[in-house]
């Protein structure tokens, strides 16, 4: 017979040995099985254990290219690919390939979205334009063929650069993007200024070296005006020296005193590379003079002839359109959204292929040419307004050619251009107060309804010296 200390005895090496034999090997895995380096970065691969307390053994497969620390820490040290591995003593292996790469990246596609509400009213609306984006579809984080760029500028924050993306996980994310080794960028930067825009391009061109561009430009917006003219066309006196340059957004200082507005000419000159499309969310942008001032620049503008609301245009599905080459898509999706969400109030959106604007441009020359002397008799009345208020400058571009008296065979011509120029233009009936009753898909400018000072600074811009259009 067994005595009790026997029994508790053998039911301890029972136990024992049925412990033995459902103990589990070691077992580690990362969170990823590929990611990508800036040559010069330092990372780390998030990873599990069981048990948390086991060794964990660090290699690389290429250590010139990536290597890794024993304790995990990987270094991207030049151009090309290595296969980090992680092995727990006696228990299995986790593998994630790395590609290291020396700048410049040469990556397929490159969005920024260019923003400035700083101190200007739109700081809220832009936020929540980010977080649209963050809505929609986005490239992945891990590698760096499609790179999404979101340059901020909020009122109680600095100005910051966040990319866009998709984590291993699926999460959307804004994640920083290094600005400070950037020229002349510090805390007190202005994004609305054309030297802090070409650094700034130039700085994501260099980093990236992108096959395709596209720039998606967020703030207030006048046309081609010369800045203050808008809100202050009765004691306005232009000045080229003066620090509002024009026309292009408004913005104030860190001072909350000073304005900058970025000249038309002074944007196109300072954009250092040709854009495969821009798109400005920002208000009566849509002139044939912005289209004309950028062709070179640019194959694709988009913009609207009208105002647009705070709101801005619609960004959920703005990546996906644009890294899907689907320009037109943008466009037709700003007036969807509007038509379903505000009514009446939507306005007009076109997009204009710079490339064929010169077709345009020689289709008008003819008939301001032939028939300038009746620009002081036109009845505006009479046109396709695109202003509301006391603002009386942006008129339909074809309602102008015809009330100059175009001949049926000159309005043909004119048609035919701007058929092949103007891909999508479209309306509601009304902006607000303001009717819209049809569209060209451009605005111009109406020498009856300005003044001496207004048609000089007009007569700068590259539209009109290529047209003549003022006599």
């Amino acid at each position: 017979m067994l005595r009790k200390w026997h029994i508790r005895f053998l039911a301890c090496v029972l136990a024992a040995v049925a412990g033995l034999s459902c103990k589990r090997s070691p077992f580690i895995s990362f969170s990823t099985d590929e990611m990508s380096m800036i040559a010069g970065e330092d990372s780390c691969i998030a990873f599990s254990v069981t048990p948390g307390d086991v060794p964990v053994f660090w290699s690389s497969s290429n250590p010139a290219a990536v290597e890794v620390s024993p304790e995990g820490r990987i270094t991207a040290k030049a151009e090309g690919t290595a296969v980090i591995s992680a092995l727990v003593d006696g228990g299995s292996e986790a593998r994630c390939k790395v590609n290291s790469y020396e700048l410049p990246i040469a990556c397929e596609n490159l969005i920024l979205f260019y923003t400035c509400g700083h101190n200007n009213g739109l700081s809220g609306p832009i936020s929540n334009n980010q977080k649209e984006l963050l809505q929609g579809r986005l490239p992945g984080l891990d590698a760096y063929r499609d790179i999404v760029l979101f340059l901020q500028h909020s009122n109680d924050r600095e100005p910051a650069l966040k990319r866009l993306g998709c984590n291993k996980k699926g999460e959307a994310v804004a994640e920083d993007f290094p600005l400070n080794g950037m020229k002349g960028w510090n805390e007190e930067s202005v994004c609305l200024s054309t030297d802090t825009l070409a650094n700034v391009l130039n700085y994501i061109l260099d980093y990236f070296s992108p096959k395709h561009h596209y720039l998606v430009f967020s703030s207030h917006g006048t046309g081609w005006l010369p800045a203050g003219y808008y809100d202050q066309s009765d004691s306005y006196h232009y000045k080229e020296t003066c620090i509002r340059q024009a026309t292009i957004g408004q913005e104030l200082g860190t001072d909350k005193s000073t304005v900058y507005e970025m000249g038309l000419k002074n944007f196109a000159a300072k954009l250092p590379c040709f854009f495969d499309a821009i798109f400005f969310d920002a208000c009566l942008m849509g002139g044939v003079e912005v289209a004309y001032e950028l062709k070179d620049k640019c194959r694709y503008v988009g913009f609207s002839p009208t105002e647009i609301l705070n709101h801005g245009m619609y960004y959920p599905t703005m990546v996906e359109r644009l890294l899907a080459g689907q320009l037109k898509g943008v466009a037709e999706d700003y007036m969807q959204y509007y038509r379903e969400h505000s009514g009446t109030k939507a306005g007009c959106y076109s997009l204009v292929d710079c490339g064929r604007i010169d077709e345009l441009a020689r289709a008008c020359q003819t008939i301001f040419n032939r028939h300038g002397e009746n620009m002081a008799t036109i009845d505006a009345s009479g046109l396709q307004a695109y202003f509301r208020g006391n603002h009386p400058w942006f008129y339909d571009l074809r309602d102008i050619a015809v009330a100059l008296g175009a001949t049926e065979e000159e309005t043909q011509e004119l048609d035919q251009a701007l058929e092949r120029c103007v891909i999508f233009a479209d309306h509601t009936d009304k902006f607000l107060e303001l009717r819209i009753d049809h569209s060209c898909g451009l605005s111009t400018y109406l020498p009856a309804k300005g003044n001496a000072t207004l048609n000089d600074y007009y007569r700068n811009l590259l539209w009109n010296t290529t047209t003549g259009y003022v006599q």
